[in-house]
């Protein structure tokens, strides 16, 4: 039985074995693999929340993360959402600025598919 994050469960198969080391497969075949790309101006932005949901109702699993970027930062944030249904790819995310003259500017949500999201 595997424990979610969300606090639900996903019962496999149960496998009997003598070994006593085991490798324990993930439940899910597939994921999204998202990265959000900072190309702000470092002289503007003190940092950015992403805040990111994934619903597939079908299946009563969601997932709500919020990420964060720090302004000097040029590295992409990663997230990966492990998918019950391969064909649901849909999420949404949401772009919080956190200026250099501590403004806080929030964008409204952004519905996509697409796993390559730039931070502006």
């Amino acid at each position: 039985m595997h424990h979610l994050k969300d606090g639900t469960t996903r019962t496999t198969e149960a496998i009997a074995t003598q070994a006593t080391k085991l490798p324990i497969n993930d439940p899910f075949e597939q994921a999204l693999e998202i990265e959000f790309i900072p190309l702000f101006d470092p002289s503007q932005v003190r940092m950015v929340f992403i805040d990111v949901e994934y619903t597939d109702k079908a299946n009563r699993y969601e997932r709500r993360e919020r990420l964060r970027l720090d302004g000097n930062s040029f590295d992409p944030v990663s997230l990966r959402i492990s998918l019950i249904d391969s064909v649901e790819k849909t999420f949404r995310y949401r772009l919080t600025f956190v200026g250099t003259d501590n403004r806080l500017r929030r964008e409204a949500f952004v519905e996509t598919k697409e796993t390559l999201i730039p931070v502006t």
